[in-house]
C-alpha cells in the first residue's frame, strides 16, 4: 500500500513532455495530426496546438525601450502590491 501511494505522488509531480518546436509548428500551420499521433503525443496536447494563437512579438526601436518597457510592467504592479499588503 505504501508503494502505491509513493508511485500515485510521484506521478503527480512528473515533469511535462516537451516537444520538438517543429512538429508543434508545423501541426499548428498544416493542422495536419498524423505525424504527432505517430510518436505518441496526447490529443489533447496537439487540440492546442491546433488552436493556440501566435505570440505577438514586441518590437524596439532603440536599444533602451525594452529596459523602460520592462520597468514599467514592474512598476505597474507596486499599487496592487500595496493593496494585498494592506487587506483592502
Amino acid at each position: 500500500m505504501f508503494m502505491a501511494f509513493s508511485q500515485q505522488k510521484l506521478m503527480a509531480f512528473s515533469q511535462p513532455n516537451s516537444y520538438d518546436l517543429r512538429l508543434r509548428e508545423s501541426v499548428f500551420q498544416s493542422g495536419r495530426t498524423e505525424t504527432a499521433r505517430q510518436i505518441g503525443v496526447p490529443r489533447s496536447t496537439i487540440h492546442g496546438w491546433t488552436k493556440a494563437r501566435p505570440r505577438p512579438v514586441e518590437m524596439f526601436t532603440e536599444k533602451g525601450d525594452y529596459i523602460e518597457s520592462r520597468i514599467r510592467a514592474v512598476m505597474s504592479f507596486i499599487p496592487k502590491a500595496w493593496k494585498l499588503v494592506a487587506g483592502d
